[in-house]
């Protein structure tokens, strides 16, 4: 772990894991480093940069970076370097970045810590929008009790500046969002919300569909994305085909037959297939009749016949 120090008060400011010191030390060069106990370190994993302490919000009256093995209480290393002394690799945080990376780190009400960073990302443009979201990310990835904030306040960025947001969250970035150690149901309802926004601004939002989907396949251990289990997160991806056309599997077959089964789930709250039921309407009156007629009762008894017994009386 590694801890910024105030040098006036001699009290840990923040603390952050091996892993983040990893990235930090990719992004400052070795030159930079400045060192108590030279040769205890074994390379980048072991050592804190001088641009770490931007990196931790460190304040501008100066301060020092402890670096401790995993393998020893001791200190191994100390730099002891003034803020303004960062390297110039790394670029300086702003003030609203800076702010927002503290939520993840103080404790407090979820409702003020929320309350204030809707209150920071209204004071930001867009062109704060690439660090804002590196800045959550970051809180999402490595704060896990703080998850729900880092989706508080991407939805509140999609609201404030969408098409920046859309172009930012790759979706490697988008599967930062889900961790084994959380419940996937807030990050499958920004999906959720970043599909729908993507849908107005007449944007395809395949890939937060196929994000959602990887996910629950994941989650569940199938590989037949008709098998998943019923959940909030798979009532989410049902939200999100309805409300997001472009979110839809390419393969029409296997959406219709997801919701059929999904109807026929007796496992799942009745509301939850509300959005399904409307998909199979909709590829209903594309067919017209007799068509359509002839693939509903198709549809339908394949799912009786699939499960007699326990099969929803939702399908009536």
């Amino acid at each position: 772990r590694i801890q910024w120090k105030d040098d006036v008060q001699g009290q840990p400011i923040a603390v952050v894991s091996k892993t983040t010191v990893m990235m930090m030390a990719a992004q400052t060069p070795p030159e930079s480093w400045a060192f108590s106990q030279p040769g205890i370190c074994c390379g980048a994993v072991e050592t804190a940069c001088v641009g770490s302490m931007e990196a931790l919000g460190a304040q501008s009256r100066g301060g020092s970076v402890t670096a401790w093995s995993s393998h020893a209480a001791s200190p191994v290393m100390e730099a002891a370097v003034p803020y303004s002394g960062c390297s110039a690799s790394m670029a300086p945080a702003s003030a609203l970045a800076m702010e927002l990376r503290r939520l993840f780190l103080v404790l407090g009400p979820d409702e003020q810590r929320w309350a204030r960073a809707s209150e920071l990302l209204r004071q930001g443009s867009a062109g704060d929008v690439v660090e804002i979201i590196g800045v959550v990310l970051e809180g999402v990835v490595q704060f896990p009790s703080s998850h729900d904030l880092g989706m508080h306040m991407l939805g509140e960025m999609i609201m404030l500046h969408p098409v920046m947001v859309f172009q930012s969250l790759t979706p490697t970035r988008l599967n930062d969002l889900f961790n084994s150690s959380n419940d996937p149901v807030p990050a499958a309802a920004l999906l959720h919300a970043l599909a729908c926004g993507k849908e107005h601004h007449r944007i395809s939002a395949e890939q937060e569909g196929a994000i959602l989907q990887s996910v629950l396949l994941r989650a569940s251990g199938q590989s037949d994305l008709r098998r998943v289990a019923a959940s909030p997160a798979r009532a989410w991806l049902c939200r999100m085909w309805l409300d997001s056309p472009s979110s839809r599997p390419h393969d029409r077959h296997l959406l219709n037959t997801c919701c059929a089964r999904w109807i026929a789930d007796p496992d799942a709250p009745q509301p939850d297939k509300v959005p399904c039921l409307i998909l199979m309407r909709q590829e209903f009156e594309r067919r017209g009749r007799p068509e359509g007629d002839a693939w509903t009762l198709t549809m339908l008894l394949e799912q009786v016949c699939r499960d007699p017994i326990r099969h929803s009386s939702d399908l009536q």
